[in-house]
């Protein structure tokens, strides 16, 4: 039996949702284990659920404060709050197309770095099932200022909880697996400031 509540249809949505949400906070292990499936169906339901939650109040605490922030500066105020509320509402509107493209582009990199590191073997349904719920603690962007920051880092805990569980793989493969783009993009940025300074004493 598939050990995610959101994807047994038996239940009630909301009684689903909840118990899947509680679930990821408090058992994580629990919830990957067992995960079957290759529907992707519920797991982008939910993402998407979290995601766009999540953005709306992100959204709300930018408007709030960078309208308050445009206050404390009076000239062209006005102008400032009529640009940052139009931006925000822009991007609420479009946040469902926006938080879909993201949970694939996610777990596509993911899933592809698994397979680097000799594992993913499962597929791309459970690799998209570990950043889908692994999403969850996304929600503390409910609370202002280090909400976002804390349920974000939780988030990346969660979802690496779920890669190594659902897959069965080890918990090195995992992270490194999650962090491989992370390192590649560094040493990207370090090798282009290297190359600009050369550049530049070499003029």
């Amino acid at each position: 039996m598939d050990s995610i509540p959101f994807e047994d249809r038996s239940r009630p949505f909301f009684e689903r949702l909840g118990a899947t949400v509680g679930k990821t906070f408090t058992d994580p292990v629990g919830l990957f284990s067992h995960v079957e499936g290759a529907d992707i169906g519920p797991p982008l339901v939910y993402g998407l659920l979290i995601g766009v939650v999540g953005w709306v109040f992100g959204a709300v605490w930018q408007l709030v404060f960078g309208n308050i922030l445009s206050v404390l500066e009076p000239e062209g105020a006005a102008e400032a709050m009529v640009l940052n509320t139009g931006m925000v509402l822009l991007l609420t509107l479009f946040s469902p197309l926006l938080v879909t493209i993201g949970l694939f582009i996610s777990a596509g990199i993911y899933h592809l770095m698994l397979l680097i590191v000799g594992d993913g073997s499962r597929g791309f349904a459970i690799t998209f099932r570990a950043v889908a719920y692994g999403s969850t603690p996304n929600l503390l962007g409910v609370v202002p200022f280090c909400g976002g920051i804390v349920g974000g880092i939780w988030a990346i805990v969660v979802t690496i909880i779920g890669a190594k569980t659902a897959h069965g793989t080890d918990a090195l493969r995992a992270i490194l697996a999650y962090f491989i783009p992370l390192l590649l993009c560094c040493g990207l940025l370090a090798l282009a400031f290297s190359m600009a300074g050369f550049l530049a004493f070499a003029d």
